[in-house]
């Protein structure tokens, strides 16, 4: 029996995408009991952030599935977002301005990969609430997420009308983060524990998040930053893992059907031959500043894909990915 096999007999109890989504209050506590000592800051960036960025791209190589219908779009935009870091690189010779693109439209990206889960979810056990589940999503975690940047530079005074503002739309988030926790938790027929645990799993960190940047307390946003973007990740590689072990004998032919059976080693060999790669060039200054402008391309490429490759009305996909979790 491969690997693959074995594993999907083991998903519907022990769901990989919702092991990831639920481990994050481990890795705060142990953030915050052991701080730059337990390096979690750099196994995040090297051996999760980094590949699953890449993992689009890799995916788009190995499935034709995934790149079906995107026609001209494919090439354009890996034209659009050379252009896009080459061109402010060239007149400028800095990338700053870009780096607040980045971080911005990461926290759309995580707000809609989190609410393209709890849809699937949602899809799985008849509680499908397509513009709530996404909507809320994409409200609640691009705004905790963007929360901590007005806090860091501190362009709103405390007691002033902004202030006064400001704490009126956290309050107004926390109670979108309750009221999306009350809509999967309320007692109903469709009512399923994967997709209570991913939703109270979401909202307790992204309401948390921003509870922890009201209170200014560094350590702990620092904290929850870094176990959002950890386990963020960890959820897409989950997600992506999924799929590819169910096209053992699924969808069209391409190479994603010959590593299907043997996804798990060859996930895991992906990851720390990326992630160490990384590690080892960013080490050296002659190419590390090279490497940083590379993945700035790949991660724009990853935000739009992302929302491109994983249409969920497409019914094929969806069919299969509630069929697997």
């Amino acid at each position: 029996m491969t690997y693959a096999s074995k594993s999907l007999k083991l998903i519907p109890y022990a769901d990989p995408i919702l092991i990831a989504s639920a481990c994050w209050p481990f890795l705060v506590i142990l953030n915050w009991l052991f701080g730059n000592h337990a390096s979690f800051d750099f196994w995040q960036v090297y051996y999760f952030t980094l590949p699953h960025r890449w993992l689009t791209l890799a995916l788009i190589a190995i499935d034709p599935d995934r790149r079906k219908g995107l026609g001209w779009w494919l090439p354009s935009a890996f034209v659009v977002f050379f252009i896009a870091v080459a061109l402010p690189l060239a007149t400028s010779g800095t990338l700053l301005c870009l780096a607040l693109v980045d971080y911005v439209w990461n926290a759309w990206h995580f707000g809609s990969q989190h609410g393209g889960i709890a849809r699937i979810y949602g899809i799985k056990s008849g509680q499908n609430r397509p513009y709530f589940d996404k909507w809320g999503f994409r409200t609640l975690v691009p705004y905790a997420l963007l929360r901590p940047v007005e806090w860091t530079f501190g362009w709103v005074l405390d007691g002033s009308i902004a202030d006064t503002v400001l704490l009126t739309t956290d309050f107004l988030a926390i109670g979108l983060a309750i009221t999306i926790t009350l809509a999967a938790v309320i007692p109903s027929p469709a009512r399923t524990l994967s997709r209570v645990g991913y939703i109270v799993s979401m909202c307790s960190l992204y309401s948390g998040l921003i509870v922890a940047t009201r209170m200014g307390n560094a350590k702990l946003v620092a904290s929850m930053l870094t176990a959002s973007a950890l386990m963020h990740a960890m959820e897409y590689i989950a997600f992506v893992s999924v799929y590819a072990m169910s096209r053992i004998d699924k969808g069209g032919d391409g190479p994603i059907r010959r590593i299907a059976s043997e996804w798990i080693p060859v996930a895991i060999f992906y990851l720390i031959l990326l992630g160490t790669f990384g590690m080892l060039i960013d080490a050296d200054p002659a190419y590390a500043w090279y490497w940083g402008t590379v993945n700035l391309w790949v991660a724009f490429l990853h935000y739009w894909l992302d929302g491109m490759i994983w249409r969920l009305r497409d019914s094929g996909l969806s069919k299969g990915m509630t069929a697997s979790i």
